[in-house]
């Protein structure tokens, strides 16, 4: 049993206002949305990885216990879980780096 490959998805370009929607954004309307798309992405994005963790020891303890995987299998589900785990780390790390950076900044 060959693990799946998931799809990566693309967070997308924000969406720019124009002068006359900021200022229509001062005011509270009822329709205004409601949600965070970056913190939907991020919590997607983490459970895809704990997906790719999942299949692979699920790959390992299928090829220990006899079953039908193949080492092949077991060493490709390994990385791509490795590869998204270090994607990750970066990740955090530039985002890190980049509120350490607006601390920085003199107002």
């Amino acid at each position: 049993m060959a693990p799946e490959i998931s799809s990566i998805t693309s967070i997308g370009a924000p969406r720019l206002a124009s002068p006359l929607q900021i200022g229509e954004a001062a005011r509270p309307t009822a329709a205004a949305p409601t949600g965070d798309p970056f913190g939907k992405a991020v919590a997607q994005a983490l459970s895809s990885l704990q997906a790719l963790q999942g299949q692979a020891d699920s790959a390992a303890l299928d090829m220990i216990s006899g079953g039908q995987t193949e080492l092949h299998d077991v060493m490709i589900a390994a990385e791509q879980a490795n590869l998204g785990f270090q994607l990750t780390l970066q990740l955090r790390n530039k985002i890190v780096e980049a509120y350490q950076e607006i601390m920085r900044m003199q107002v």
